[in-house]
């Protein structure tokens, strides 16, 4: 996933890819909590932002926790960028908890990665 711009935006609709699987529907929410978090702290934070690109990742845990999270890569003046980011991850969680059926298909839980740009 990545997330860019600098003004708040209203994220759309899932794919219809996303739509077709359980584990798409569960990451296209997780997106979303983690996109309007991110989007309201650019918008409160735009004075302080500059370009770049901070990546992201985590593993999200059957119970909807994370945990290592950590910053793969970063391009630009990234220091506000990189709270942000980290924090809209962190805050946003949990998520909720696995069905069976996803605990069944990934076991006790699936690393993720998240670029969120300022351009």
């Amino acid at each position: 996933m990545q997330l860019t711009g600098g003004r708040t935006a209203e994220i759309g609709p899932a794919s219809p890819a996303s739509r077709e699987t359980e584990l798409g529907r569960y990451k296209a929410r997780m997106y979303r909590a983690i996109g309007s978090r991110w989007y309201l702290e650019v918008e409160q934070n735009m004075a302080l932002l500059a370009l770049g690109a901070v990546q992201v990742r985590f593993y999200v845990q059957s119970d909807g926790t994370i945990r290592n999270l950590q910053i793969v890569s970063e391009e630009g003046r990234t220091e506000v960028l990189r709270t942000i980011s980290s924090d809209s991850v962190r805050l946003s969680a949990p998520f909720e908890p696995f069905s069976e059926g996803m605990k069944t298909q990934l076991g006790g839980g699936f690393w993720e990665e998240i670029t969120f740009t300022i351009y």
